[in-house]
């Protein structure tokens, strides 16, 4: 067992600490360490209103951040928080701990020697994660960004059970070719089924959907609305799911929760006489809520295996270009192959909304990884749907289209916030 407690004394004495601080002040250009490799990134405060449209929200006012880009594609922003990872042998004692200039620290429970540290700023943020990667007593050690996040495979429309063609099984018939998945003939061959887990991180739900009210997994170890922790998970109420952007059980987020409502109704709808059904009628949902923060991500991963999922389902993504971080890539690696107890959990990413190789680069896409289940999209004939990313990563591809043809049929939030603008609950064109 070793410490690092001599090697952090040094590393951080104060003048040296204040000099390299100053010094950031003046350059030009950043980096950062990802898979042994220098990630460089440039100041973008002079493309603040392109930045700010990708985001959509208020991230940009904190005078704490800082607007970067890695290239003409990829924006971001660095915060003035970082990952490090000592590795398991290393013991992290409180003098270790108070060689670090932090301003706050979080030690999440479900990793071990994984700290979050929040600085003055975002240039003392990258200085000290520099500085930390640079021991060998740990894994990884970087700042934690903020990418836009991106919608990913779904075409709206109206569901109604009998326009569910991708339910169909596979056929060729009067010179016409069309794709299924043959759902249907699943559902009566399999009687009580255990029920399949399936965390869904995206950006928002509406869980009182009617087409989803049995659709969701409650977590039972939690006595709802009571305002505890019940089960020392450190969330309070998740009975249902979570939202990491909020730290809080409200899972109906923004204009976001159209595109998860449409993504839980694809994987989960009930066979309830209502709207249309999901490939998956007897699976049970964990709605997890993410933005743009890459460490509510992680949370999110680790909070899906904490519940014994089955299967993550992502729908979502970043721009071509985004730098993969060790923080993210890991996790997705432990989940992966440590969920369900070391039985694994299996990661599912939709590839980019464009007609791109996703799997090449030195930025490839995030469902590129290794450990990840990369799935794209094909049309009603079986043909690559335009705008939907391919590559030698690819493993499956689902039921989608080609604009003006009609997607497939699921559920949109109701009211006049959902893809669909009726204004009745009731009106199944709505649902």
């Amino acid at each position: 067992m070793r410490t690092i407690l001599a090697i952090l004394a040094v590393l951080f004495c104060s003048s040296t600490l204040l000099a390299d601080i100053d010094g950031a002040q003046n350059r030009k250009n950043f980096y950062f360490f990802s898979h042994q490799q220098k990630v460089e990134f440039k100041p973008a405060d002079h493309k603040s209103d392109l930045i700010q449209k990708k985001f959509g929200r208020s991230e940009l006012k904190s005078s704490k951040n800082k607007l970067i880009e890695f290239n003409d594609h990829a924006f971001g922003i660095v915060t003035p928080r970082i990952a490090v990872q000592f590795k398991d042998s290393v013991v992290v004692e409180e003098k270790i701990l108070s060689s670090i200039p932090f301003i706050s620290m979080k030690q999440p429970i479900y990793k071990k020697n994984l700290y979050y540290f929040e600085f003055k700023d975002s240039d003392q943020a990258i200085d000290q994660a520099n500085k930390l990667y640079q021991l060998r007593e740990t894994k990884f050690s970087h700042p934690i960004f903020q990418f836009p996040v991106e919608h990913r495979s779904f075409q709206e429309t109206e569901p109604l059970l009998d326009q569910q063609w991708h339910h169909l099984p596979t056929r060729y018939d009067q010179n016409q070719f069309q794709i299924g998945v043959n759902s249907i003939s699943a559902w009566y061959k399999v009687q009580n089924p255990s029920p399949i887990k399936i965390a869904v991180i995206d950006l928002g739900f509406q869980v009182e959907h009617p087409d989803l009210q049995d659709a969701w997994a409650i977590h039972t170890e939690e006595i709802p609305d009571n305002n505890n922790d019940d089960d020392g998970n450190s969330y309070v109420d998740d009975t249902i799911g979570w939202n990491f952007d909020l730290d809080n059980d409200q899972l109906i987020y923004g204009s976001g929760a159209s595109h998860g409502t449409a993504v839980a109704g694809i994987l989960a709808a009930g066979k309830n006489g209502i709207g249309g059904v999901g490939v998956c009628p007897f699976c049970k949902l964990v709605p997890l809520v993410i933005y743009n923060d890459r460490q509510h991500a992680v949370d999110a991963f680790y909070y899906a295996k904490s519940r014994g999922v089955h299967v993550i389902s992502n729908s979502w993504g970043y721009a071509i270009g985004t730098p993969r971080t060790d923080l993210l890539e890991q996790t997705i690696s432990d989940v992966a192959k440590n969920g369900r107890d070391g039985l694994g959990t299996s990661i599912i990413f939709a590839m980019p909304n464009a007609n791109i190789n996703g799997c090449k680069g030195t930025s490839p896409d995030i469902s590129a990884h290794p450990d990840v289940i990369a799935v794209s999209s094909v049309s009603k004939d079986g043909e690559k749907v335009e705008q939907s990313g391919y590559g030698s990563c690819l493993k499956f591809v689902g039921p989608s289209s080609n604009s003006g043809d009609g997607g497939i049929i699921t559920t949109d939030r109701t009211g006049t916030k959902g893809y669909n603008k009726g204004d009745e609950g009731s009106d199944l064109s709505d649902l």
